[in-house]
């Protein structure tokens, strides 16, 4: 049986480790998709392809930044699978020792689960994110990560307690309650993303986001609150609009007094982009990506409490009909005939018979009880 090779981020780097071949499911000798018990860090890729026939929201402004990430961790995928085949297979007792080291503070049980990466995940226990006097919520999308919602709800009070005038502010989007894909978004599956609208000078709609330009962006409010969950930490990113960027920038380095090597780390510079940067269609709301990394390490926790299984990605069959061709089922289902070969292990070459039955997508397991023992 080949081991997982998994990836722990430690200090901006990543150490190779091959996890135990004792939480491997029987089932993953027959070939079936698994996800890596193990895999602590949820931005990296998992030897799964669940969630790939989804093709995420058929806005091209939203969908454009993510298809860059989502072709690296592909390549990221088939770099492991080299590694694999070029012997680390051998790596076992010695490379294991380090892993406890990765994991910084177990976290407390019952915890929220974010699983697998933010494109092709989900999220066991969510935590919601409740309306208050500083913020309104979404009620079905207001579920994330323990520190997503503490992170939201610190900043928002930072504002308040700089400008205490302030009005609420809207939350749009986080995650369903159980994670998993969302009608509007590539992303938002395992609880570490957020959508939340900007400070306006006039106010705020509080059931939508609303648009900022330039003059109606209430410049001192939204920074402070987009500083405030910089200065705590987990910030992967914020997607803003070139329009308003700027104007933060400005606000943050001559009144807000930023050091100069803290900017091109929070804005970026000639040759690197920094954690603020700018995605189409973000004019109406900031896209806050978090790290979240007890949520992540409560994967551990969560397979050793309820199996593999629990993690394990259910296959979604279909019918074939007649005159049905690879090309037809992969436009219906969305997903790419590449995708169906390899999961029903067929060539493109093969003829499909009516009343065959074959893979044309995953879905996650059911969600176990919460167990606080």
């Amino acid at each position: 049986m080949k081991p997982i090779l998994t990836r722990i981020r430690r200090g901006g780097s990543y150490v190779a480790l091959v996890a135990a071949s004792g939480l491997l499911a029987p089932a993953a000798i027959a070939g079936e998709p698994l996800i890596d018990p193990t895999a602590l860090d949820a931005a990296s890729s998992w030897s799964s392809p669940l969630w790939r026939g989804v093709r995420g929201p058929t806005d091209p402004h939203v969908r454009a930044a993510f298809e860059d990430e989502l072709a690296r961790l592909d390549d990221e995928e088939a770099a492991l699978d080299a590694e694999l085949a070029g012997g680390q297979a051998g790596v076992d007792d010695e490379a294991e020792a380090e892993a406890p080291a990765a994991e910084t503070a177990p976290p407390s049980w019952p915890h929220t689960v974010s699983i697998g990466s933010p494109n092709r995940g989900w999220l066991a226990y969510g935590e919601p994110l409740e309306a208050g006097e500083h913020f309104t919520v979404r009620d079905k999308y207001r579920f994330g990560t323990r520190e997503v919602v503490d992170a939201i709800e610190r900043a928002a009070a930072a504002v308040h307690e700089k400008f205490p005038d302030t009005p609420r502010l809207h939350v749009g989007d986080i995650s369903s309650k159980k994670g998993g894909r969302l009608k509007r978004h590539l992303s938002h599956q395992s609880g570490r993303d957020a959508d939340i609208a900007y400070y306006l000078r006039a106010g705020h709609d509080e059931d939508n986001l609303k648009r900022a330009t330039r003059r109606t962006l209430d410049v001192p409010r939204t920074w402070t609150f987009m500083a405030a969950m910089l200065e705590a930490g987990g910030v992967e990113y914020i997607f803003s609009d070139r329009r308003l960027i700027p104007k933060l920038k400005a606000y943050a380095r001559d009144v807000a007094k930023v050091p100069p090597e803290q900017l091109e780390e929070i804005f970026g510079g000639e040759k690197s982009g920094g954690i603020i940067r700018h995605l189409r269609g973000h004019a109406d709301h900031m896209h806050v990506r978090f790290d979240a990394p007890a949520s992540v390490a409560a994967v551990k926790e969560y397979i050793k409490r309820h199996g593999v299984k629990a993690i394990k990605p259910l296959p979604v069959y279909t019918r074939v009909r007649r005159g049905d061709s690879l090309w037809k089922l992969a436009r219906r289902h969305r997903t790419s005939i590449k995708k169906l070969t390899r999961w029903n292990r067929i060539s493109r070459k093969k003829i499909l018979r009516p009343g065959q039955k074959l893979i044309i997508g995953w879905k996650r397991p059911a969600l176990p009880e919460v167990d606080d023992a």
